[in-house]
């Protein structure tokens, strides 16, 4: 995070979250999620300091059933299937940066498509068209 600052990224959402990974320079990385992204990459940037290397902030997940944790937990679980779960937290060990990104967007993508097939499946007829 030398080059990026947290006032770079958004303050507050009023509706729904972030997913975001933070690299450190001994290889770790960890994975979140936040509502207030500026406060959470202030609050990284004091606990790891200098060692952090990069930083990534996903796409806000604003839709109603489209749960944030929920894409959290499915990335954690894959991650942990990739690399090294670090005790029971969000931090992984064996894991490159293009596969945690990866990881992250598969995630999402696999939630979106859970959340569309439940919304089909209890979508409300269209109102019949009046004849005339």
């Amino acid at each position: 995070m030398s080059r990026s600052k947290p006032s770079m990224f958004p303050t507050s959402s009023t509706v729904g979250h972030w997913l975001y990974a933070v690299g450190l320079q001994d290889g770790r990385i960890k994975i979140g999620r936040t509502g207030k992204p500026r406060e959470r990459f202030s609050q990284h940037r004091k606990t790891y300091g200098d060692a952090i290397a990069w930083v990534h902030l996903g796409p806000r997940i604003h839709q109603q059933r489209f749960a944030a944790h929920m894409v959290e937990r499915r990335a954690i679980e894959a991650l942990a299937e990739i690399g090294v779960r670090i005790a029971r937290t969000e931090v992984f060990l064996e894991v490159d940066k293009a596969t945690a990104l990866r990881v992250l967007r598969d995630a999402i993508t696999q939630e979106r498509a859970a959340d569309a097939a439940w919304e089909s499946r209890h979508a409300r007829p269209a109102p019949a068209a009046a004849g005339g």
